[in-house]
């Protein structure tokens, strides 16, 4: 009886877990698809400068993916210490990515967009993770 217990306990742990990152993925992709759009006319039809646009976009959208992800991927309300906290950990990417996009742009030939598109994977994983355990954790 006690292992019947157990195992579910673990299970409906391991289903929470999943289900979060599938809706943290899933709230990802929705502003991907926006966020990328605004790139795309802003770095290859307007020609704005890659960092300014980068910043200005990324701060709008981390407020909005705070929002999002407090309601829907985290079911905790949302509040200012928490806030802070996103903004933090989201600040942290956004120094990781400024580093990173600079090297690319200095080092790689390519066209400004796709810089965004290779920034995309190292960054989610180091904001993924943080938001996780430590913005979101149980208290």
């Amino acid at each position: 009886m006690k292992k019947t217990s157990r195992t579910k306990a673990t299970y409906n742990r391991f289903k929470t877990q999943i289900d979060q990152l599938l809706s943290f993925v899933a709230i990802g992709l929705f502003q991907l698809v926006l966020t990328l759009s605004i790139f795309y006319i802003t770095l290859q039809v307007l020609d704005f400068p890659l960092i300014p646009t980068y910043v200005t976009v990324y701060i709008v959208f981390t407020f909005i993916s705070y929002k999002l992800n407090a309601s829907l991927t985290f079911r905790i309300k949302s509040n200012t210490k928490r806030m802070i906290k996103y903004y933090f950990v989201f600040g942290i990417g956004l120094i990781f990515s400024m580093f990173f996009l600079s090297f690319l742009e200095n080092n790689v030939e390519l066209e400004k967009f796709y810089f965004i598109l290779i920034n995309l994977f190292p960054r989610t994983v180091l904001t993924y993770t943080l938001t996780k355990f430590w913005v979101f954790k149980k208290e």
